[in-house]
């Protein structure tokens, strides 16, 4: 008669050990604790702290786990192996939205899951049968909504998230050419000093545009422009937005520029 544990996440695998009747998953920790090189996990310690929690009616809950491993580790699910070293563990309570609990099921004899009772219960009370293998993950929770990062919103598809798109627009000889940016589909020089800047993505709402020109001292460092050498924003959509440049005298004429778009 016997039961097994893991612990995934510090590499943790004791098979084959001791069952008593009425033995508990806690009792279960408590003897590997005990004789941690048991059960073939080449472990030399392991250990685990818990504390009271409400969710399981004040019983005792997992709240880290750690094993020492003098010969190193080998991952059962992939087959990496791993330095020698301390390894360990912990939940993390403190962080908003998201926070880290431990959680443990039992697969039965077969392979399945064991069904129990109740819902939510405590590792002291949780009794094993023979054959039972307990495994213990590391769950992250969200406590609420969170940020999607801003490289993953367009491949996730999701709108809604504030994003933005920018760029550095060369215009020379009649050719306006994207030298550096992201999120920009095509830049068209339409007219003398105009340029039409497409989104790769459409805005779902008129996004917020702001460009300035960048003037070029070329081989004059004594004309370092003039205040009215600058861009204006002359049309914006979901989907692109117009830009135009001009020179000292308030002409439109062909300039670089840098633009920066940010909407939902």
């Amino acid at each position: 008669m016997t039961v097994s544990c893991r612990v995934v996440g510090i590499f943790f695998n004791a098979m084959d050990l001791p069952y008593t009747e009425g033995m508990t998953v806690k009792d279960l920790l408590d003897q590997i604790a005990a004789n941690p090189g048991t059960g073939n996990s080449g472990a030399s310690h392991f250990g685990y702290i818990a504390n009271q929690d409400i969710l399981t009616t004040g019983h005792s809950s997992v709240v880290a786990f750690a094993a020492r491993y003098p010969k190193g580790v080998t991952s059962i699910t992939s087959g990496t192996p791993y330095t020698a070293g301390d390894y360990y563990l912990s939940e993390q309570n403190v962080g908003s939205p998201r926070y880290s609990v431990w959680q443990y099921y039992v697969l039965d004899k077969n392979k399945t899951v064991s069904k129990n009772p109740e819902k939510l219960q405590s590792f002291s009370t949780r009794q094993l049968k023979d054959g039972d293998e307990v495994i213990w993950r590391l769950v992250e929770i969200l406590s609420g909504p969170n940020l999607i990062p801003r490289v993953y919103q367009n491949a996730l598809k999701f709108g809604g998230a504030e994003r933005s798109v920018y760029g550095y627009v060369q215009n020379v000889s009649g050719v306006a050419t994207l030298i550096s940016g992201s999120g920009v589909e095509t830049v068209t020089r339409t007219h003398n000093g105009v340029c039409e800047v497409e989104f790769s993505t459409p805005f779902t709402s008129i996004p917020a545009v702001v460009a300035t020109q960048r003037f070029n001292l070329g081989s004059e460092p004594t004309n370092p422009g003039d205040t009215r050498d600058n861009a204006v924003v002359v049309e914006i959509t979901e989907k692109s937005c117009i830009i135009q440049t001009g020179d000292s005298l308030g002409a439109r004429a062909d300039r670089d520029f840098s633009f920066v778009a940010t909407g939902i």
